[in-house]
């Protein structure tokens, strides 16, 4: 009779490996067998099968250790965290030039900053509504947080707005707009449409590494974000309004990069060819993976175009829609978070609805050809 490691071991494309897995339950027999990146261990108690699992590439066994970094990790880190305090020394340094000599939208500066504030509040008190306990040591220990970050965009984007009114005046038009309560404008509806096809081009580069099985590479890991929105009512709101935080904050810290770039290099076509080189180092440097790094440097090419070319509300727009696939969704009724997929996807078509109705303006209204 053969027993259950001589039945695993049948298939002639597996070769036994020395396990390297410890298992879950007790055991007195381990063995495992591996094809290519693909790794399957078992192991069994007085003959009996305990546990078994097939083990991708990309998941890593928990040795209770820290992963070493690499050099390349190591620099890129050093780089990444080098070039963002620079940027906001020289954002520190514009804000305080700019409020001597009384320039600046101060106005627009403040009310950014604090709808950032309010929101993030509203996201911290939805993720904690459930214990009293939560709420306060969340809220207490997030404020701080929270008001450093607003306080940073209120800095970013009083040290750019006069610069950017000059060397890009169409990207802040429709903001602009939209401070001043004009929901209506065509020009609102207009960027909400093309910032949600930028937002569904930012969602299809995000899982442009999923593809590294069909090059013959390791998969990544799979993405785990959007469950926490299955938690409840309250976890699903706190996550729709989570990617509004982000579409506060990126598009102004890239406008300030870009904006380094261009001072110092003068030129646009050098300015933006630096800076693409300077995140491509960056990547390269961090050592993510191929696909990864592709991915990152295409995003923030997308990002320059978006931002530069339709201006800055367009970009928060498609920030906001590039989060709409790290919601689970589905289109089976029988499925149990089906409401929570229906209501997603029934609120960003609700937003390209009010564009497309915006954007067009009085000619949707009826109009009689004969009266006419």
């Amino acid at each position: 009779r053969r027993t259950w490691s001589t039945r695993c071991a049948t298939s002639s494309s597996f070769a036994p490996a020395d396990p390297r897995w410890t298992p879950p339950e007790p055991s007195d027999t381990r063995r495992a067998w591996v094809k290519g990146d693909l790794r399957i261990e078992a192991a069994a108690f007085r003959g009996r099968l305990v546990w078994f699992e097939v083990i991708p590439a990309w998941k890593v066994a928990d040795t209770g250790a820290a992963t070493p970094q690499t050099m390349g990790q190591r620099a890129g880190q050093v780089g990444f965290f080098v070039l963002v305090g620079g940027i906001l020394l020289f954002a520190a340094f514009l804000a305080r030039r700019n409020l001597r000599l009384g320039r600046g939208d101060s106005r627009g500066a403040w009310r950014l900053a604090a709808l950032f504030a309010v929101l993030a509040t509203i996201v911290d008190v939805l993720e904690t509504s459930s214990s009293q306990a939560a709420f306060f040591g969340v809220v207490a220990n997030n404020l701080s947080l929270r008001l450093f970050a607003a306080g940073a965009i209120w800095l970013e984007y009083l040290a750019i707005e006069p610069y950017v009114r000059r060397l890009w005046p169409h990207a802040l038009i429709t903001w602009s707009r939209m401070l001043d309560g004009r929901l209506r404008d065509p020009l609102v509806g207009r960027d909400l449409l093309y910032g949600g096809v930028a937002g569904m081009g930012f969602a299809a580069l995000q899982r442009l590494p999923e593809a590294a099985p069909w090059l013959g590479l390791p998969p990544p890991v799979p993405l785990a974000s959007g469950l926490v929105a299955l938690r409840g009512t309250a976890a699903w709101m706190a996550a729709q309004v989570q990617p509004a935080l982000s579409s506060f904050a990126v598009p102004v810290g890239i406008l300030l990069g870009l904006l380094v770039f261009r001072v110092t290099f003068r030129k646009p076509w050098l300015a933006y060819g630096m800076c693409f080189l300077a995140l491509g180092l960056v990547l390269g440097l961090s050592n993510q993976g191929t696909l990864q790094a592709v991915s990152g440097f295409s995003i923030l090419v997308l990002a320059t175009v978006i931002v530069t070319r339709l201006g800055l509300f367009a970009f928060m727009v498609g920030i906001a829609f590039s989060s709409w696939n790290t919601f689970p969704l589905t289109t089976d009724p029988a499925s149990w978070y089906f409401p929570y997929s229906a209501m997603t996807m029934m609120l960003f078509a609700a937003v390209a609805v009010y564009g497309f109705v915006v954007a067009v303006g009085d000619r949707l209204r009826f109009k009689d050809s004969v009266l006419d």
